[in-house]
């Protein structure tokens, strides 16, 4: 295996196969996540913004954390970590417009029971707060911005908000869901246990493709002479990373909306973009 990946054609064959592995497990766990919906009575529109949102973020935070573990300098690898989830939040976004093309009919706010305002704004705040440590902490001027303020309070801040943001979402969605008849699928007449197994089957098939797209990625960095492509970590995080640990968010909107479930899709998208 090693060896095949040596080579630059080897190393992308293996890039696109992982991605491919990825795109199918998300595709399998939309259906799932609408049987999940019926199953628990939460909804379409919740069971995208949480569920799905977290599971198909796994990669971007898997990603994320080995590339600053693996990267051989810490801001090389900070660097590409900040890429990453940067650049899915804009492929997530470009993603919403591109269904709007290609589904015009069935992409309209009258067609979804919630139109996910509140989800858009909350994504926006979050984004606001990390921007604002983000330059604060910025020393490439002589100094930080902001002086004694460091990234590290975001720790604190952007969990609290994203937990309030839950409860929030779960109170509207639970005054909403006894308008919603849970629909009698081959999915939801399974056992629980075998039901779960394979949920957590392909959650797990995701978390792997995650781990091995930021091994991947880290070695497309590497110089030609080394069976890299000599780009650099910024790069990479925006390009590679970011398009391929997105991919389920895409898969996952598109069999939505050709399933008719225009809420799952918009809160996968969504909720994607507050996790990360």
């Amino acid at each position: 295996m090693m060896d095949f990946i040596a080579t630059p054609a080897g190393l992308l064959s293996a890039f696109f196969a992982t991605a491919a592995v990825v795109v199918l497990a998300g595709i399998r766990l939309s259906i799932y996540g609408d049987a999940l919906g019926d199953r628990t009575g939460l909804g379409n529109g919740l069971i995208g913004l949480v569920f799905l949102a977290g599971v198909t973020s796994l990669p971007e935070l898997v990603v994320s954390l080995t590339s600053v573990i693996n990267a051989p300098e810490l801001a090389q690898g900070a660097d590409m970590a900040t890429g990453n989830m940067l650049g899915s939040n804009v492929f997530n976004l470009l993603i919403l417009a591109f269904m709007a093309l290609l589904f015009p009919g069935k992409f309209k706010p009258a067609a979804m029971k919630d139109p996910h305002t509140d989800s858009t704004l909350y994504g926006v705040l979050m984004l606001a707060l990390f921007s604002i440590a983000y330059l604060a902490a910025d020393t490439r001027w002589g100094g930080a911005l902001i002086p004694g303020l460091r990234c590290a309070w975001l720790v604190i801040t952007l969990p609290i908000a994203y937990a309030l943001i839950l409860r929030r979402e779960h109170r509207q969605h639970k005054l909403e869901k006894e308008e919603q008849l849970p629909q009698e699928t081959a999915l939801t007449q399974l056992s629980a246990l075998r039901f779960y197994s394979a949920l957590c089957a392909l959650c797990s098939l995701i978390l792997g493709g995650g781990i091995l797209l930021s091994l991947l990625g880290s070695r497309m960095a590497l110089p030609p002479d080394q069976g890299g492509f000599g780009l650099e970590a910024s790069l990479i995080g925006t390009l590679f990373l970011a398009i391929s640990t997105s991919l389920p968010e895409l898969v996952i909107s598109f069999a939505s909306i050709r399933m008719g479930f225009l809420d799952m899709a918009a809160g996968n998208v969504l909720g994607s973009n507050m996790f990360n």
